[in-house]
């Protein structure tokens, strides 16, 4: 994630920070000459608010910041930015269309790598590949992610439980316990359904690890371990899941290899042996 798209999540800053990075937006060029004390007098705020706003943005100095933001502007007008909410338009042709989703998901994709925590994935791994029970709590879409990522994981015996349905998502939530882990995805970790089944496994001593956009909200707060994705996406105005979809489906494919490699070996075996019995067995006239 640039500098630019980190200043885009409004709900992280105050109002006086805010001010300071509409002020930017609106003039680029404000940066480049301007020290501290004349950009937050142009901004009607104090230097000590620069200071925190630079903070947020895991810049050590205002030097960094600026060759950051430099970079991230000149970037921006060598290539247009695709809209995540809506990609295309009438008017666009299907080459055109191509294009703006294969860029749309290379950089989601190479967001999601520069969210990348090694300690976060390392300990997340750890946990799944230990635990006796993988439960996944999803809604809507996120289901046929979290169902591509159980049939993975069953390839290689664990057991991973989903649901679709929402009293038999409580009930397990209520019947979880420390042998389980939970697997929670939401793209705005603010589903009041989600967060009562995190508030429930909590009390149930469950671990739990979210996938969910960067920051605090409501489920990544009640999450033992928060895995990063993309955050470009409205919430109500979006015509389809692009940007999400790659960044959760990459964070997926993640997580499954590291289980995968925890024990190689044993589960290239397992692997192997189902190919197998794919060619083989009674389901071989009945190719997927």
């Amino acid at each position: 994630m640039n500098i630019l798209e980190k200043m885009s999540q409004k709900r992280f800053f105050s109002n006086s920070e805010q001010a300071v990075i509409d002020h930017m937006a609106a003039d680029p060029n404000c940066v480049v000459n301007a020290s501290v004390k004349e950009l937050a007098a142009a901004a009607y705020t104090s230097p000590s608010t620069i200071v925190r706003l630079f903070k947020k943005l895991d810049c050590n100095s205002y030097a960094e910041f600026k060759v950051q933001f430099i970079s991230a502007i000149q970037q921006q007008k060598s290539r247009p930015s695709i809209d995540a909410n809506v990609p295309f338009r009438e008017q666009d042709t299907l080459p055109q269309i191509s294009k703006n989703l294969e860029a749309l998901c290379s950089d989601a994709l190479q967001e999601t790598l520069s969210l990348f925590d090694e300690k976060s994935y390392q300990k997340a791994i750890k946990k799944l590949n230990l635990a006796q029970v993988i439960d996944i709590y999803a809604l809507g879409a996120n289901l046929y992610f979290a169902r591509d990522f159980q049939l993975n994981l069953m390839r290689i015996h664990k057991n991973v439980i989903v649901h679709d349905n929402l009293v038999a998502m409580e009930l397990n939530a209520f019947s979880s316990d420390r042998t389980h882990v939970a697997l929670v995805i939401s793209y705005s970790g603010e589903s009041k359904t989600l967060i009562d089944y995190c508030q429930i496994l909590r009390k149930r001593g469950t671990f739990i690890i979210c996938i969910t956009s960067m920051g605090s909200n409501s489920i990544s707060d009640l999450s033992h371990l928060s895995l990063d994705i993309v955050s470009r996406e409205k919430v109500f105005s979006k015509i389809g899941l692009f940007s999400s979809k790659y960044s959760i489906l990459m964070v997926l494919d993640l997580l499954y290899s590291g289980i995968y490699r925890e024990n190689y070996e044993e589960n290239q075996r397992l692997t192997n042996m189902e190919s197998s019995f794919l060619q083989t067995g009674p389901g071989k006239s009945r190719p997927l």
